[in-house]
C-alpha cells in the first residue's frame, strides 16, 4: 500500500490526500493518467510510451481521491540535458541560465475525469506543493511553462507569469500551439490572485510540512545516504511565493 500523503484538504468530492508520488504505484497511475488524458486531447499519439518524464531529473505529485490517483503534475529540475522548453526555446532559456538564474519547469498536468468536476479541489494542493518544493527544496528561481496561447491569460492573472516565448507549434504535444511563460519565485504572490491565497504563510508552513514528511519516507526507503542528501535542511526557508500548473 502506497504511505499516505499528509497533506489533505475537504472537498465536496471527499478527502484530496496529496503528496510527492514516492511507491512505484503512485508513478505508474501517474504515467497512465497523463497518457490517457493526452490522448484524449488530442496532444499525444495512442501508440505512444506511458512516460512523465526524464527518469532521475522530475519530481512527481499526485493527488489521490478513495486511494486512487485523480491528479498529477511533474516538476522537471534544469541539467546539462536541458529542460523540455529548450526544444522551442533554447536561446531564451539560455540566456536566462547565463545570468545566474536556476530554472526548473513544471508539466504533466492531469485530471482523471470521473474527477473533472472538482479539478480546482485538486490541481490547487499540487501546485502548492510543485510551488513550495521548486524554491526551497530545489533552490530554484524561475519556474517556466509552455502553455496553450488561450490559457496564458489565467496564468499570467492569477500567478504573475510572464511570457518569455513567441508562440510556436511544439512538437511535443502534436505541433499544438505554444506560449513560454516563466515565473520568478522570489517575488511575492499576486494577492488578489490565486495564488495570493494559495501561498499565504500559514499555507506555505502546512504544505512544507507535507513534503518534509514525505522527503523523510522517501528517504528512510531509499537508504542512508539518500537520507543525508534529500533530508538536509534547506539554506533558507521559503516565505514569499507564487505558483502555476500547465498546458
Amino acid at each position: 500500500m502506497s504511505p499516505r500523503p499528509v497533506l489533505l484538504t475537504q472537498t465536496a468530492a471527499g478527502t484530496v490526500a496529496s503528496g510527492l508520488a514516492i511507491a512505484r504505484d503512485d508513478r505508474r497511475q501517474a504515467q497512465r493518467l497523463v497518457h490517457d488524458v493526452y490522448v484524449a486531447r488530442g496532444l499525444r499519439s495512442p501508440a505512444s510510451p506511458r512516460r512523465l518524464a526524464r527518469a532521475g531529473h522530475s519530481t512527481v505529485f499526485v493527488a489521490r481521491v478513495g486511494g486512487a490517483v485523480a491528479a498529477t503534475l511533474s516538476l522537471l529540475r534544469d541539467s546539462t540535458r536541458g529542460l523540455p522548453a529548450d526544444a522551442l526555446y533554447d536561446a531564451e532559456l539560455a540566456a536566462l541560465r547565463t545570468s545566474g538564474r536556476r530554472l526548473a519547469e513544471v508539466g504533466a498536468l492531469a485530471v482523471a475525469p470521473r474527477c473533472r468536476s472538482a479539478a480546482l479541489s485538486l490541481v490547487r494542493p499540487l501546485v502548492q506543493l510543485v510551488g513550495v518544493y521548486a524554491r526551497d527544496v530545489e533552490g530554484a528561481d524561475e519556474l517556466c511553462i509552455a502553455v496553450h496561447p488561450r490559457h496564458a491569460s489565467f496564468y499570467e492573472g492569477r500567478f504573475g507569469f510572464t511570457r518569455f516565448g513567441a508562440e510556436k507549434p511544439y512538437a511535443a504535444v502534436n505541433n499544438a500551439p505554444a506560449v513560454g511563460l516563466r515565473l520568478d519565485l522570489h517575488q511575492p504572490p499576486l494577492p488578489d490572485a490565486l495564488s495570493g491565497a494559495l501561498f499565504r504563510p500559514g499555507e506555505i508552513a502546512r504544505v512544507r510540512a507535507a513534503l518534509d514528511a514525505d522527503l523523510r519516507r522517501h528517504a528512510a526507503a531509499a537508504g542512508p545516504l539518500m537520507q543525508i542528501l534529500q533530508c538536509a535542511q534547506p539554506p533558507e526557508a521559503v516565505t514569499r511565493f507564487v505558483d502555476m500548473e500547465v498546458c
